[in-house]
């Protein structure tokens, strides 16, 4: 997380919006290929994204603890420790994401349905 500090994420090829994340994910996935490949990404997506970050919230209040008890195996676990509110503030922004981005596919799924 600290290498990625400060970096333009746009040059790195690192998705920076959960859109582009969503993108990249299904672009090199079988989904493309899968007739319902959108759709069966967007049913599982959210529940990707919120066990990649219980996993991290696990890890990180596991050098919290090890900090807060004298056995930190780095010297940057006051840095890891202090990420826990940004890394919920992350969630909630790609919930939010995820909330606008459910809506415009559902409108586009009708405009489609409307065009046949």
């Amino acid at each position: 997380v600290a290498g990625l500090e400060g970096l333009d994420l746009s040059q790195t090829g690192i998705p920076a919006t959960l859109f582009q994340l969503w993108e990249m994910y299904y672009k090199e996935s079988s989904l493309e290929t899968s007739s319902s490949g959108k759709q069966e990404l967007q049913s599982w997506w959210a529940f990707y994204l919120a066990f990649l970050f219980f996993k991290n919230a696990v890890i990180v209040q596991g050098v919290a603890q090890r900090l807060a008890i004298g056995v930190a195996s780095s010297n940057k676990a006051d840095k890891v420790a202090s990420l826990l509110p940004r890394m919920i503030e992350l969630v909630e922004s790609f919930l939010s994401q995820q909330e606008e981005y459910s809506q415009a596919m559902t409108g586009n799924q009708r405009l489609v349905a409307a065009k046949l």
